[in-house]
């Protein structure tokens, strides 16, 4: 019976529930991690061909190694500690991994260049925003009313201009 579901209403389910901040966030679906048809397709294809090469992805074996010393060091040490280590969620780890082991964020963060503290100001803020809840993914007849579509779409709004800056 399983196989028969998964047979016919597989396509239904492979793809992510739409996201308002992540519509705002992500220009209307169109990166890498969130688009889909032929667009991704496209984009799929790209990213395999060009950006993701054998050649590429083995000048990356360094930092693939040392995040995963990095991460297996984590757990450890949360074990060795007498702590659950399937109880330290994903974000947790993700933190430490970005707070803790990422040499140029601090040296972004020490900097005294103004461009280099917006650059991390306008992505965390960024981050937070699209990240938050909202009600409008549940609701969507209710979207005038959350207030976390505004700040997205004001975080968006930082982000391109500080895209914008940059790039000009």
């Amino acid at each position: 019976m399983a196989k028969e579901f998964l047979k016919t209403h597989d396509a239904a389910f492979a793809h992510r529930p739409p996201r308002v901040s992540v519509e705002i966030a992500m220009y209307n679906y169109k990166s890498l991690s969130y688009g889909e048809g032929d667009y991704h397709k496209n984009i799929r294809r790209m990213r395999s061909m060009e950006l993701f090469t054998a050649k590429r992805v083995t000048s990356f074996t360094k930092i693939i190694r040392d995040e995963l010393v990095s991460v297996s060091t984590s757990g450890w040490s949360l074990g060795k500690r007498c702590e659950n280590v399937q109880a330290a969620t994903m974000a947790e780890i993700t933190e430490l991994q970005c707070h803790d082991s990422h040499p140029y964020e601090q040296d972004l963060l020490s900097s005294d260049d103004p461009e280099a503290r917006e650059f991390v100001e306008v992505i965390d803020e960024l981050l937070e925003a699209a990240g938050s809840f909202s009600l409008a993914d549940y609701f969507p007849s209710i979207s005038w009313l959350d207030w976390s579509i505004a700040r997205c779409r004001q975080a968006h709004c930082k982000m391109d201009a500080f895209l914008d800056k940059v790039l000009s």
